[in-house]
């Protein structure tokens, strides 16, 4: 019987790849907007119906019905009675449009070029130096980053994605860190994305002046016009902007030591003596499996690590950073602001 059970037990993780496909399905047929806008559970033969107003084109209610109890059963939306679909707390987090909403996530993570990186995975075991490349890179040839560059609907996902982790993340730090009421003027995030980040840090802190420094396809095409804030293109391994301080949000874990050292050191130099660096990251700790599961994450898309705090340490002090805290984010499980000084 034993034997039986861890039998099924492995059985149900070679199945378990399907749930984000099957929600990655949902979202694509708009499932979870349509529920959002009623104000009572729907049956999915109304649900069919809406559908086809929309779009035109009629749906086969057994399968959407098949496909939405396949998510009752592991706690994502409610069931009740049968046939009748609403959300519950899961659920919600995939309505899309909202700024919390991981519905690009999703989308981001089981879209074809996503997928093919997994397949490249043993590839990085059998290189016995230590390597800055992805599986991801092995897959396609080139970089995430560069991917996106070239691809605007997987680049519509990636800043998608990057902005509902940066709303949840940015809303934990000003929470969480009172260290930016010190940055004297100018506040230069590092790879900031759209620059929602330091917009928001700016709105809390009027007296900051803040610069969103990115690649130059990013400051183009991916950001807006936020009060206060100063879009810069540039080459993060080339140089950084100079500033009171430097802010890097989920920036070096996407790098290996080499490449993080590299982006430490320009951001050292743009720094004034008593200067400081302010990174939110993750602080790895194996037995918790969130983090473990990010980790492996960054080695298949972009070749990067989460790091302990001891090897934040050495990392930072390897390129003449000291006086390093840690400050935990109670509302963001297993990161912490991690401050340093020039």
């Amino acid at each position: 019987m034993e034997a039986l059970d861890s039998y099924h037990m492995m059985l149900s993780l070679a199945e378990s790849f399907s749930t984000p496909f099957v929600i990655k399905a949902i979202i694509k047929l708009g499932i979870p907007n349509i529920l959002a806008k009623s104000d009572k559970p729907i049956h999915v033969d109304e649900m069919c119906t809406i559908l086809q107003a929309a779009t035109g084109q009629a749906h086969n209610s057994e399968i959407v019905r098949r496909l939405m109890q396949s998510l009752c059963r592991k706690n994502i939306f409610e069931e009740q009675p049968a046939g009748v679909f609403g959300h519950n707390s899961l659920s919600r987090w995939l309505i899309d449009g909202t700024p919390k909403s991981l519905a690009s996530f999703f989308l981001l993570t089981t879209s074809e070029a996503g997928q093919a990186a997994w397949h490249h995975l043993h590839e990085l075991a059998l290189e016995v130096t230590s390597s800055s490349t992805s599986a991801f890179a092995k897959a396609h040839g080139k970089s995430i980053f560069e991917f996106a560059a070239n691809d605007p609907v997987f680049a519509d996902l990636w800043f998608g994605f990057l902005d509902s982790f940066g709303h949840i993340i940015i809303n934990g730090v000003l929470e969480g860190y009172d260290g930016f009421q010190s940055v004297a003027q100018v506040l230069v995030d590092v790879g900031g994305g759209t620059g929602l980040s330091v917009s928001k840090i700016v709105q809390a802190f009027p007296h900051i002046k803040g610069v969103n420094f990115d690649l130059p396809h990013t400051i183009a095409s991916g950001t807006q016009n936020f009060p206060g804030v100063e879009h810069i293109a540039g080459d993060m391994f080339e140089s950084v902007p100079k500033g009171d301080a430097i802010y890097m949000q989920k920036v070096l874990h996407n790098w290996n030591d080499e490449k993080a050292k590299a982006v430490l050191k320009n951001c050292y130099n743009a720094l004034p003596v008593g200067g400081k660096i302010i990174i939110v990251d993750h602080i790895f700790d194996p037995h918790q499996k969130a983090v473990v599961d990010q980790d492996l994450g960054m080695l298949v898309f972009t070749g990067g690590k989460q790091r302990s705090a001891s090897e934040w340490r050495e990392l930072l002090a390897s390129q003449g950073f000291s006086n390093v805290n840690f400050k935990p984010l109670p509302a963001v499980k297993s990161q912490a602001v991690i401050e340093a000084f020039k």
